[in-house]
């Protein structure tokens, strides 16, 4: 099993220019947009679940829940 050493890395990186970092940076656009949906539909069902449960099973419903709800506005 081979070990990664710093040679290694500073090696792989002294061969890349500054214009492959651009690009790499450029091309992040549809992962960062993916990351930012799936949070906010993850934020929805979190929420949506808690009124859930605060409505028809505790029929507890009070300013935190108001609050959470707020903050999807």
């Amino acid at each position: 099993m081979a070990l990664i050493t710093w040679e290694c890395c500073l090696e792989l990186y002294s061969s890349l220019t500054v214009s492959d970092f651009a690009m790499a940076i450029d091309n992040r656009g549809p992962q960062v947009e993916a990351v930012a949906i799936l949070f906010l539909v993850l934020s929805w069902i979190a929420v949506s679940l808690r009124c859930y449960v605060k409505l028809f099973i505790t029929k507890l419903f009070r300013i935190d829940d108001w609050l959470a709800v707020l903050s999807l506005v």
